[in-house]
C-alpha cells in the first residue's frame, strides 16, 4: 500500500514540476510574444567593371556594349560555320543510327514472331502426338481389360 501511495506522490510532483516549468517567471516575455525576426537584407549589386580607358577604346559602344573587332568578327564566324558543321554530322550520324536501330528492332520482333510460331507448330505437335498416345493406351487398356474378364480374342494383341 505505500509503494501505490509514494507513487502517486511521485507522480503528483512530477506533474507540479512539470507545470511550474512551463509558466513563464513574472516580468519575463514568452515566446510567441516576441516579435518577428527582421526580413533578410536585398542581395547586393553585382560589381560593374569599370575600364580607365574611354569606351572607343575599350572596344565599347556608347551603351558601354562590347563591339567586336572584324578579325573577331571573322575568327566568331568561322567557329560558328564549324559547329554547324559538327552539328550537321552528328544530325546525319543519330539519324543513320536512328535507322539502323528501327531495323535492328524490325529484324527483331520478326525473329521473336518466327520462334513464337515454330513454338506453336512444336506445341500443337505434341498435343497431338499426346492425344494418340492417350488413345492407343486407352485401347490397350480396354483389351487388357477384356482379356482378363475371359474375352480370349482380346488376349491374341490384334
Amino acid at each position: 500500500m505505500h509503494l501505490f501511495r509514494n507513487s502517486l506522490i511521485a507522480i503528483a510532483v512530477a506533474l507540479a514540476g512539470s507545470a511550474a516549468a512551463q509558466t513563464a517567471p513574472a516580468g519575463h516575455v514568452q515566446q510567441s510574444q516576441l516579435p518577428p525576426p527582421p526580413p533578410p537584407p536585398p542581395p547586393a549589386e553585382p560589381m560593374k567593371l569599370v575600364s580607365p580607358l574611354p569606351p572607343e577604346l575599350n572596344g565599347e559602344d556608347a551603351g558601354g556594349r562590347y563591339q567586336p573587332t572584324p578579325e573577331e568578327v571573322a575568327e566568331i564566324e568561322a567557329l560558328n560555320a564549324q559547329i554547324r558543321e559538327n552539328n550537321a554530322r552528328i544530325a546525319a550520324h543519330n539519324a543513320e543510327e536512328a535507322a539502323r536501330a528501327a531495323a535492328d528492332r524490325r529484324a527483331y520482333e520478326q525473329a521473336l514472331a518466327e520462334r513464337e510460331a515454330e513454338i506453336a507448330r512444336v506445341n500443337a505437335a505434341a498435343a497431338e502426338s499426346q492425344a494418340r498416345y492417350e488413345a492407343e493406351m486407352a485401347a490397350w487398356r480396354a483389351r487388357v481389360a477384356a482379356c482378363q474378364a475371359g474375352n480370349t480374342a482380346a488376349c491374341q494383341g490384334g
